[in-house]
């Protein structure tokens, strides 16, 4: 029988598929986003990787640019790096001077204010040393001149005198032609680094200089202020500046070669700069062209400048008539020379009164010997002597004691600083109530006066401001020395503006946190400290492999021990002299509880490491006279170890005033001799506010030979001024240090430790200085009376602030890409 097989019906076929549940679903969506995080990751840290990258080698390109060029610049310095130059020689100068800031400075200080996000981090630390400053002259490579701007009317000026102008430039020369910016070049150049922050201006693009807090007799400060944002009382920003001025006294001409030029009569009598060489600029007046002192456009001590515009620059220097000019926010002795610079980049000085009646006694106002408001082109023979050179002045006496005269060269720098006035004392002085530095337990370290902070209140009570002073030099460089979009004379009490559009042309680099400049002290101490266990080496282990477990001397230092190496640049440097805690005010010479031992010297050092106000010291040997307040002793061997020409501490000791004490300058005598102390004190006040810019200077042999009493020597000793080279204050009041001691648990209440400081007041007189010094026939009758009282028959030399030649200097550029969260760093080191 056939079977037949009959269809399957669909209803009965049965289909197999499979899908995921909803865990599967949820693992595997879990486990796609981890992949992705991951991905995420790895490419931000890719990323990350490769913009770290790029900004190490951003930084890197910068800072090579700048090392390469500040080398080759230090390796072709003019002068010889022994102190005095020989102004003969035409040598040209070095000068480095250490501001109050060091590496260690924002470490030792740092403190949470503005309260940071994370309260173990301090972002303030990252800014190291920034403001130090260097100048110095040196040569061009061959064939490579230096290159800066100048107005064509002071090269016009030139060319129309020696007839090199043709007939249609004659013709076609106007006031705003002869103001247009021109190149011009030179061989040798006074080359300036230094730091500056971005300073606050108003909306025209001048300065603006802090006018909103008096203080308690209405007075303000008027000093510039740097933008500060977030109130932790450092700069949002630094730039390094490169200025670069050029060396031409060719361009010089005197009055008498541009009568000749102009064609005008020989007047009657013959003015007493007749021969003054000066700068010439060519000016299209109704009486055609002529050429004239730039310094002295139409007589009235204007500077044209760009745009046929100008400026009361650079003004006299003092005005006798008007004392408070002297006291404005920029006057013209301080910044008149930095609104010409603007336009000029020609080394130039203000020429010093050679002309006129040297004064005969203490009372007598005169000229002579003082800074005028004539110009000249600098040679390099002028700017071995310091007051020739860029961003130096000298202070009227009238400022400083309401006598005749004026204060040796000084850098114009700005006042000191915030960030260490406000960490004075413990706790620091800082406006925030809620600051963990109220709680004795956590006190910082105090950082010294960095100038007399006498009667007087503070402005609008708010201390870290400004107490010193405007005029109290010892910050930053004054912010009218940078290259500007506008420049105003408002600050002088005039009220022109130019627009000059050279605003950070001076710039070479941007967003710096630090810039060190460093000497090399050959007698600089190295120690080992013993570390915790307190012995050398590992404590009870024969470390040398000598067959004992004694602990000796020659294991300091050894492989796996805990022992540390500290240097004077260290911040434990002071734990050599004072155990740390035990800074209270009876207790300052404690015995330290831990070992140093000397190992080694020769180090590249801070200038005047020993009392610089931020420095690692901590203010120990900042004024200290009598020797026994803080250390143990001068004479015992580790306070020797110190003694050095660059340390700014001397073991000679020499006595000042014996009326209470005695009293003992702790200073090296070259420092005090060299004029860099500035002593400030009101006509009848005992308010004094006293200062020093530690410096290494090449300095000039100058003063030795010329006409002019750098001295200071007084007439008479019955002059009830402080006139005379003043060592020991004894025809003045003294100088009173002040130093707030640290709070500890042990002295939660401390007070101030005051110290009279009889301090070295150099004036720079009026007179002639030959009245000053007997010479070689001192008590030989030459047939004529003496008919001039003679202030010193032992003159004070007029020494460079350090003697010791200059072996070599170490400066250290830091840079900060704040969106890539990298610092780094480049050093050069010169050898001389």
């Amino acid at each position: 029988m056939q079977r037949t097989s009959l269809p399957t019906s669909p209803a009965c076929t049965i289909n197999h598929q499979r899908g995921f549940t909803i865990l599967e679903v949820l693992i595997a969506l879990t486990a796609s986003l981890l992949l992705m995080l991951g991905l995420a990751r790895a490419y931000k840290l890719l990323g990350d990787k490769i913009t770290e990258r790029q900004s190490e080698m951003d930084l890197s390109v910068r800072l090579r640019d700048v090392a390469v060029r500040m080398r080759d610049e230090l390796r072709r310095a003019t002068c010889e790096m022994t102190p005095p130059a020989r102004e003969a020689a035409g040598e040209g100068y070095l000068v480095y001077h250490e501001g109050p800031f060091t590496d260690t400075t924002t470490v030792l200080g740092s403190v949470p204010h503005p309260a940071p996000r994370n309260l173990n981090y301090f972002s303030d630390s990252r800014f190291g040393d920034m403001d130090d400053y260097l100048a110095f002259t040196t040569r061009a490579k061959a064939g490579a001149p230096f290159m800066g701007f100048i107005p064509r009317g002071v090269l016009d000026a030139v060319r129309f005198m020696n007839g090199q102008m043709t007939a249609a430039e004659i013709s076609a020369y106007n006031n705003v032609y002869g103001t247009e910016m021109v190149p011009f070049y030179s061989e040798v150049a006074e080359i300036a680094y230094w730091v500056s922050p971005e300073w606050i201006r108003n909306a025209d693009g001048s300065l603006y200089y802090e006018n909103q807090t008096a203080d308690g007799s209405g007075n303000f400060t008027l000093h510039p202020a740097y933008l500060d944002r977030n109130d932790d009382l450092l700069p949002d920003r630094l730039n390094l500046h490169r200025r670069v001025l050029l060396v031409r006294p060719d361009l010089n001409v005197s009055p008498a070669e541009m009568s000749i030029a102009n064609g005008t009569t020989i007047p009657s009598p013959i003015p007493p700069t007749w021969n003054i060489p000066t700068i010439p600029i060519l000016v299209q007046t109704t009486g055609g062209l002529r050429v004239l002192p730039i310094s002295d456009v139409n007589a009235s001590n204007q500077a044209v400048y760009p745009g046929a515009q100008s400026l009361n620059a650079p003004g006299l220097w003092v005005d006798s008539g008007t004392p408070a000019a002297q006291l404005l926010a920029s006057p013209h002795w301080l910044t008149g020379l930095a609104r010409l610079q603007q336009v000029m980049d020609l080394s130039i000085s203000r020429v010093t009164d050679s002309w006129s009646t040297p004064a005969t006694n203490a009372t007598t106002t005169a000229t002579y010997g003082m800074p005028t408001a004539i110009l000249k082109a600098n040679s390099l023979a002028e700017l071995s002597r310091p007051e020739n050179r860029f961003a130096h002045v000298r202070i009227p006496q009238q400022i400083l004691s309401a006598s005749p005269g004026s204060s040796m060269p000084q850098l114009a720098l700005c006042p000191p600083h915030p960030y260490l006035i406000a960490r004075e004392r413990s706790p620091a002085n800082v406006p925030d109530p809620d600051d963990p530095l109220t709680n004795p337990a956590s006190a910082p370290t105090t950082f010294p006066h960095q100038a007399d902070a006498a009667a007087g209140s503070a402005p609008g009570g708010t201390e870290y401001l400004n107490r010193y002073g405007r005029f109290t030099l010892k910050s930053f460089l004054r912010p009218e020395f940078n290259l500007a979009d506008q420049v105003s004379d408002n600050g002088a009490g005039g009220r022109s503006l130019c627009r000059v559009r050279r605003g950070g042309s001076d710039i070479i680099a941007r967003d710096v946190v630090g810039f060190n400049v460093q000497i090399f002290d050959p007698s600089a101490p190295r120690y080992i400290w013993m570390g915790p266990d307190g012995q050398p080496g590992v404590a009870g282990v024969d470390d040398d492999a000598d067959g004992t477990t004694t602990d000796e001397a020659e294991e300091l230092g050894w492989p796996g021990s805990d022992d540390e190496v500290v240097t004077v640049n260290d911040p434990r440097i002071d734990e050599v002299f004072v155990g740390n805690g035990n800074r209270t005010q009876s207790n300052w010479n404690a015995s330290p509880a831990l070992l140093f031992s000397r190992v080694d010297s020769g180090d590249f050092v801070d200038l005047g490491y020993m009392r610089l106000a931020g420095g690692p010291m901590r203010g120990l040997f900042q004024f200290d006279q009598t020797g026994g307040d803080i250390t143990p002793g001068f004479g015992s061997p580790r306070a020797t170890e110190f003694v050095s020409p660059f340390s700014g501490f001397s073991g000679t000791r020499v006595t000042v005033d014996t009326t209470s004490g005695p009293l003992r300058s702790t200073f090296p005598v070259p420092w005090e001799n060299s004029g860099r102390f500035v002593m400030r004190t009101g006509a009848g006040s005992g308010v004094v506010s006293s200062f020093y810019q530690p410096v290494y200077d090449t300095w000039t042999d100058g003063y030795a030979s010329d006409p002019f009493d750098q001295e200071g020597v007084a007439f008479g000793s019955t002059t009830t001024f402080d006139y005379a080279v003043e060592v020991g204050g004894v025809n003045g009041p003294a100088y009173f240090e002040r130093r707030s001691t640290q709070v500890t648990p042990a002295n939660p209440s401390p007070g101030v430790n005051a110290t009279s400081r009889q301090v070295v007041r150099r004036r720079w007189s009026p007179m002639d200085g030959t009245f000053a010094n007997f010479g070689q026939f001192e008590g030989q009758d030459a047939g004529q009376a003496q008919t001039i009282d003679q202030g010193s028959s032992d003159p004070v030399q007029i020494t460079p602030p350090v003697p010791a030649p200059l072996r070599a200097i170490k400066v250290s550029i830091r840079l900060n890409d704040l969106s890539a969260e990298t610092i780094r760093q480049q050093t050069v080191i010169q050898e001389f």
